[in-house]
């Protein structure tokens, strides 16, 4: 068991539907609680791994088919819809967008070029 202090209380444990909050399909079989969407996995690996700076690039690859810096600006994009902001506390938004910048700020200044003048 490890000390993490996102794991549990803010995790995404709602499952949501287009335009459904209540995470209910309506019509027939309406008692069946719609499937995690691949946005919500998304968050939920983030949020698991968020205090070892978030999952390794083999979870990544393994779970979802891209690359880390693809996840981390998914994440990104995702914490700035309020879809996905309500569902999580301030601190946990702040921490996932802390991690997704310096993720990607690395990323980006391990691809930039210095050329000699």
């Amino acid at each position: 068991m490890t000390d993490n202090p996102y794991q549990g209380t803010h995790r995404l444990n709602i499952h949501m539907s287009r335009g459904n909050r209540s995470g209910v399909r309506s019509g027939k079989g309406s008692n069946a609680a719609t499937p995690p969407c691949e946005d919500q996995l998304i968050l939920d690996l983030a949020i698991e791994w968020l205090p070892f700076n978030g999952p390794s690039s083999e979870d990544i690859w393994l779970q979802f088919g891209i690359e880390r810096t693809q996840f981390w600006e998914r994440i990104s994009c995702l914490l700035a819809y309020r879809q996905w902001a309500w569902l999580l506390d301030v601190p946990t938004v702040r921490a996932l967008s802390e991690q997704s910048t310096a993720t990607l700020r690395a990323a980006q200044r391990s691809t930039t070029r210095h050329y000699p003048q």
